[in-house]
């Protein structure tokens, strides 16, 4: 009851997720009964960023005052205990507060259930993990790595997560109560052994594999006694970062990361919001840094401006570096984005369709 309360007050889905209009409607009311200056002085924290003269291209992360009132909001009591409790298992990132540092990706998903993941295990100089050592930084023995920005609820990634076991996937979500919820499913399904089974798929199939496997698994579970001794648990090759996807972009060595994912991000609709997209000239050149060459970037979204929005920076950005190679038939979503979130349901209910894009990152001709 208390989740569905949460998610009746804002809408988590998408980097920056897209917050619900009714709910927007309710924070800018609230904004304005405390204020007593007119509509235009009130979108002066809105512009009032640090962004050069020629800023264009630049993402600023730092949304307006009304945005925050909105999107700010803590978790529930249950939820920040789930985030306490699966941090002290080792499932979620710390604060990455410390600067010209790299995540040992390999460490992150090698460190045993039980142990917190500490900025002095997970962090290394950028010094000592330069383009020739990197390698090392981002050792995973072999394991792609899938990096989801913006996961919401964590609908997508704990169902990519069960979907491809040979893949190690990273989940940014800079919403308290989406992280504390996608938790508590993570939590639930460990204790229990079974994968979180509530998701909508895409594609019926999956749905009745995921129940075949279960049953299975419950099955070979009831032979031990002891079901923690087997040997791949639920969400073992899943971690949980706490912040802005984008500024996590800075700690990760580069070369590192296989595919990313964006999916259902804030549009931020009107013209003078451009600079709070996350799709930015300068948000692309971090994003390449990380990806290994022949990685893919994919997009989902259900705002035809943001969509075309992202077309043009992606245009402007591999004309000016040539490493950006526009993938004409974008890939099955069941292979990336698999499940329907609430937010989805809710746009397709609406009217909204969902448009998916994807680039692969190439050597510099």
């Amino acid at each position: 009851k208390t989740n569905v309360q949460q998610s009746n007050l804002i809408e988590i889905d998408g980097s920056g997720s897209e917050i619900d209009k009714s709910a927007a409607a309710a924070g800018t009311h609230i904004v304005q009964n405390n204020s007593s200056s007119s509509n235009a002085e009130e979108y002066k924290d809105a512009i009032d960023c640090d962004v050069p003269e020629n800023g264009k291209g630049l993402y600023v992360a730092r949304k307006p005052r009304w945005w925050r009132i909105i999107a700010g909001r803590r978790g529930t009591k249950a939820q920040r205990k789930a985030i306490n409790r699966m941090t002290q298992e080792g499932f979620v990132l710390p604060t990455l507060k410390r600067y010209n540092h790299h995540l040992l990706l390999g460490m992150v998903f090698q460190v045993p259930s039980g142990k917190i993941l500490s900025a002095d295990k997970i962090l290394v100089p950028q010094s000592d993990c330069n383009e020739e050592t990197s390698i090392g930084c981002s050792s995973n023995n072999g394991k792609r790595i899938c990096l989801e920005i913006g996961f919401g609820l964590g609908d997508n990634l704990l169902a990519n997560a069960w979907k491809f076991p040979n893949k190690n996937y990273l989940g940014a979500e800079i919403h308290q109560p989406g992280v504390g919820i996608a938790l508590m499913r993570m939590e639930k399904a460990r204790n229990s052994n079974s994968f979180w089974m509530e998701q909508t798929w895409v594609d019926d199939s999956d749905k009745k594999q995921q129940f075949f496997l279960e049953e299975k698994r419950n099955s070979t579970a009831t032979c031990t006694e002891d079901p923690t001794t087997i040997a791949e648990r639920p969400y073992d090759n899943l971690r949980i970062y706490p912040g802005d996807g984008i500024k996590l972009l800075a700690y990760l060595p580069s070369n590192s990361i296989d595919e990313i994912y964006l999916t259902f991000p804030d549009p931020w609709a009107e013209e003078r919001d451009e600079k709070f997209r996350v799709i930015q000239e300068t948000t692309l050149d971090d994003i390449a840094k990380v990806l290994k060459h022949g990685g893919y970037f994919y997009l989902a979204t259900d705002s035809m401006d943001f969509h075309q929005w992202t077309q043009s920076v992606f245009n402007v950005v591999a004309e000016r570096t040539g490493m950006w190679e526009k993938v004409i038939e974008c890939p099955d979503r069941r292979f990336w984005l698999p499940v329907i979130s609430k937010y989805e349901e809710k746009g397709l209910a609406q009217g909204r369709s969902t448009k998916c894009s994807c680039w692969k990152f190439v050597e510099q001709n």
